[in-house]
């Protein structure tokens, strides 16, 4: 039941002032930049990293779905590589300080859940985030259900390198001590 589009890193702009007639699933993957100052570490919090998200806007139901789907499967896939994943609620930390009100809405509903790797010595890591934004990016950019609504939308992305991270932190770098899911996709 959805239109697929692929090769889109901007969907919500590659669909401004459209009218989607069926929910939209665009993916893409590409190169992240970001600046955190001193807290840059390798692997763990990279200033270019590697992201993979899938963006879904529709309606409300449809876009809920998705984001219940997307939860469960991710962390579905980090139990099937041996990993101890742990949903978590969770808030943007780039909201600037004029933004308050969108950082604590965010938590209050519950938008925002990262999954959440373990490292060893009782550190994790967020390897992937499922954000629902409501109708905000449907309103901003004019993307429109053809009953005329904003459009809702959600995504979940995955942090590529942070997999890595933490497969290497549970298993080693010797891949014959990893799980076969892991194995098979290296070989």
């Amino acid at each position: 039941p959805y239109t697929t589009l692929f090769r889109s890193y901007h969907a919500y702009a590659a669909l401004a002032g459209r009218t989607l007639p069926a929910p939209a699933l665009v993916t893409a993957q590409g190169t992240c930049w970001r600046h955190e100052g001193d807290r840059l570490r390798p692997l763990a919090r990279g200033w270019a990293f590697t992201m993979r998200e899938t963006v879904c806007l529709g309606d409300a139901h449809t876009v809920r779905d998705f984001a219940d789907r997307a939860a469960a499967r991710a962390l579905a896939f980090a139990e099937s590589l041996g990993l101890a994943p742990r949903l978590a609620e969770a808030s943007d930390p780039f909201f600037a300080p004029t933004a308050r009100g969108r950082a604590l809405l965010q938590r209050v509903k519950a938008l925002k859940h990262e999954l959440l790797l373990p490292l060893g010595g009782g550190e994790e890591i967020a390897a992937a985030s499922v954000n629902r934004h409501e109708r905000f990016f449907g309103e901003a950019f004019d993307i429109q259900l053809a009953s005329g609504e904003p459009a809702s939308g959600a995504c979940v992305a995955f942090g590529v390198e942070r997999w890595m991270l933490a497969v290497l932190a549970a298993h080693g770098p010797d891949a014959r001590g990893w799980p076969h899911a892991v194995r098979s996709a290296h070989e």
